[in-house]
């Protein structure tokens, strides 16, 4: 189930090891995305990938690259799913998703969907969100320090509202 990596065995040459996890390299992210952009449903794009969810939403949150494209890929599912709400409202019946991806294999939830798009087009009316900065390390000493400061701050208030 998981990857494979190269050791060196202890009298000499080397051994192919099982790693028990899944490496989230090229080609999982790009399968990942595909589709995402497909289905938006990340569940189901870590599945099609072969990763965990958690997996996903990890590299999210530390690879701006990565969470630049997330928000691509969504951009083009929302946009399959207007389309296919538009021809479904025009033609009265099912639509078939060309291509190796299929939208859904479960009952189609109108109300549902009318309802994301409007929430999607809510804010994308908004003002524009200015890219996130990848989250910065720090180090330990750095986040004691913030959290006694914040702990102090909390204990004054506490205090003053007793008196």
């Amino acid at each position: 189930m998981g990857g494979e990596r190269i050791t060196s065995r202890p009298g000499g040459g080397v051994q192919v090891a099982e790693t028990g996890r899944k490496l989230f390299g090229k080609q999982r992210r790009e399968t990942f995305l595909e589709h995402l952009a497909a289905t938006c449903n990340v569940k189901r794009s870590a599945d099609a990938a072969e990763v965990t969810v958690q997996c996903v939403y990890r590299q999210r949150m530390k690879d701006g690259a990565f969470r630049e494209a997330w928000g691509r890929a969504l951009e083009q599912g929302y946009a399959r799913l207007e389309a296919m709400l538009l021809e479904r409202a025009a033609r009265a019946e099912p639509v078939e998703v060309e291509g190796d991806l299929v939208l859904s294999e479960e009952p189609f939830d109108r109300e549902l969907a009318i309802h994301l798009l409007r929430e999607h087009k809510k804010g994308l009316a908004g003002i524009p969100r200015a890219p996130q900065p990848a989250l910065k390390s720090a180090e330990w000493s750095e986040v004691e320090t913030y959290f006694i400061a914040r702990l102090k701050a909390l204990k004054v208030r506490i205090e003053e509202g007793k008196a």
